[in-house]
């Protein structure tokens, strides 16, 4: 209803913006269970789960990693952002965490072949287990999914990040 009636100031969005070619492209949603410290943002079972959506997108020069909410998943997007800028904060790589996010929950996502090629296999592998995790239906998601792996992989650099964030 909100883009029906052009209520774009219901969105609230963070881009991180990169001059380099991108590598993957994806587009997915979820339902942030844990955040990138670990901790937990919200149970799964409730009703009323709050929710983000992330995306590439191409840009002028480069490509975007945007992630982007209804203002009524603000409580959670907005703790799951902070948790990001805390995981940075304390030394973790912008470009690893963001790849790990999108290789640990997004199931539609496409590799450039010239990439992926020029990756050595055990990358190859780390990022195939790594994709593999949460696949199981009987397996139990571990807090800390976010919090390491796939570092040194995708090489990512983000110059600059527009946010709405409030």
């Amino acid at each position: 209803m909100c883009l029906k009636n052009r209520a774009y100031s219901d969105f609230k969005y963070v881009l991180f913006c990169s001059t380099q070619k991108p590598t993957v492209v994806f587009s997915s949603l979820l339902f942030p269970h844990f955040d990138f410290t670990g901790a937990q943002l919200q149970s799964l079972g409730a009703t009323g789960t709050e929710l983000i959506t992330f995306c590439s997108t191409p840009m002028k020069n480069g490509w975007g990693y945007l992630f982007a909410w209804h203002i009524s998943s603000s409580p959670i997007c907005i703790e799951f952002m902070k948790s990001l800028t805390t995981a940075i904060h304390q030394g973790g790589d912008t470009g690893d965490l963001l790849f790990r996010f999108i290789v640990s929950t997004c199931e539609n996502l496409a590799i450039s072949p010239e990439w992926w090629d020029s990756l050595q296999e055990e990358d190859k592998s780390t990022i195939q287990s790594c994709a593999s995790n949460g696949a199981s239906p009987i397996s139990m998601i571990k807090p800390t999914y976010l919090t390491e792996g796939l570092e040194g992989i995708s090489n990512w650099s983000f110059e600059t990040v527009l946010s709405d964030m409030e």
